[in-house]
C-alpha cells in the first residue's frame, strides 16, 4: 500500500480506498469495448482493465467545480501547452524512446511544447476537465486523462505505444496516473478523453490563463493551428494496440478516437494536435 500511495501521488490513499471499496463490492474492472489490434470486442473476460486502459471508477456525472480541484483530481485533464505551462499549474512530460532503426519519427505544423526528433517528449498542462464539454459544431476532440474519470460528456480511450527495446529510457515527470511509461516492459500508455457533439455543448474553448492545444481530427473549424506527430514504434513483434471505453461495435465513437489518434502503417503512430487558445 505504501509503494502505491508513492507511485500514486497526492491522492493515493483516496484511490486506494475507492479500489478497496469495488473489491468488498465484488466489482470486476472490464471495458465494455476492447480492440488490441484488432476490431473485435471482448469477450470471456479477456481485456481486464488496467491503468491507463480507460479506467473508470466513478459515475461519470458532472462534478462541480470544487469537486473537480479536490484531492482525488477526479476530472483532471491535460492540455498541450503552446510553449510552457504557468507558475501553479502542473508540468506534465512523458518521454518516449521511439524505434532506433531507420528512425522513422515526423511532425509537421503545431505541436506545442512537445519535441518530436527521433524519440518523442509528450508535454502537457494539468486544468479542471470541468472546463471542457461537447462542442456546439458536434467536432470530435480529445484530451489526455488525469483523472479518476472522464469528465462529463467524455468517454474514456487509449493508446498503448509499444517502444524501443533495446537499451530503453522511457521515462516521465509528474503525476501522470492514469497513464502509464515503463522500461520493461518497454510501453508508455496514454489515455484520452473523447469529447464529441451534445445538447449541452460550448461554443468555444475555455480560457485557462495560457496559450495551448487539444487533440482533434484534421480541419477542426475551432483551430488556430494545426500539426501532427508520428512516433516510429518498435519494429520488432509490435505490440501497438488500442482500447476503447464503448463497445467496440460503435463504429462512430470509433472513428472519431481513431482520427485523433491513429495506427499508421509500420508500427506507427500519428496524433493530431490543434492550438484552440
Amino acid at each position: 500500500m505504501l509503494s502505491l500511495n508513492k507511485t500514486l501521488g497526492h491522492f493515493g490513499i483516496a484511490l486506494c480506498n475507492s479500489t478497496l471499496a469495488l473489491s468488498l463490492l465484488g466489482a470486476a474492472a472490464l471495458i465494455p469495448g476492447c480492440v488490441a489490434g484488432t476490431d473485435e470486442p471482448c469477450s470471456d473476460g479477456a481485456c481486464e482493465s488496467e491503468l491507463g486502459d480507460g479506467l473508470d471508477v466513478s459515475s461519470g456525472e458532472a462534478e462541480d467545480v470544487g469537486e473537480a480541484d479536490s484531492a482525488l483530481a477526479v476530472n483532471d485533464v491535460g492540455v498541450i501547452p503552446n510553449s510552457a505551462c504557468p507558475a501553479g499549474v502542473e508540468k506534465i512530460t512523458i518521454f518516449m524512446d521511439d524505434e532506433d532503426t531507420s528512425n522513422g519519427n515526423d511532425h509537421d505544423g503545431w505541436i506545442g511544447a512537445t519535441q518530436s526528433s527521433s524519440n518523442t517528449n509528450f508535454v502537457f498542462c494539468r486544468v479542471p476537465g470541468t472546463s471542457f464539454k461537447p462542442l456546439n459544431t458536434a467536432e470530435p476532440y480529445a484530451v489526455l486523462k488525469l483523472g479518476i474519470s472522464c469528465p462529463a460528456g467524455s468517454e474514456a480511450f487509449s493508446r498503448t505505444f509499444d517502444n524501443e527495446d533495446t537499451s530503453n529510457s522511457n521515462s516521465f515527470t509528474g503525476n501522470i496516473f492514469p497513464n502509464t511509461s515503463s522500461q520493461s516492459p518497454s510501453k508508455t500508455t496514454l489515455a484520452f478523453c473523447l469529447f464529441r457533439g451534445s445538447a449541452s455543448a460550448m461554443s468555444s474553448f475555455p480560457s485557462l490563463g495560457f496559450s495551448y492545444g487539444i487533440l482533434s481530427r484534421a480541419g477542426l473549424s475551432k483551430s488556430l493551428g494545426e500539426g501532427w506527430i508520428e512516433t516510429d514504434d518498435e519494429d520488432t513483434s509490435n505490440g501497438n494496440s488500442m482500447f476503447f471505453s464503448w463497445s467496440a461495435l460503435d463504429v462512430a465513437k470509433t472513428n472519431d478516437a481513431t482520427q485523433i489518434v491513429s495506427n499508421e502503417a509500420d508500427s506507427k503512430t500519428r496524433l493530431r494536435t490543434a492550438r484552440v487558445k
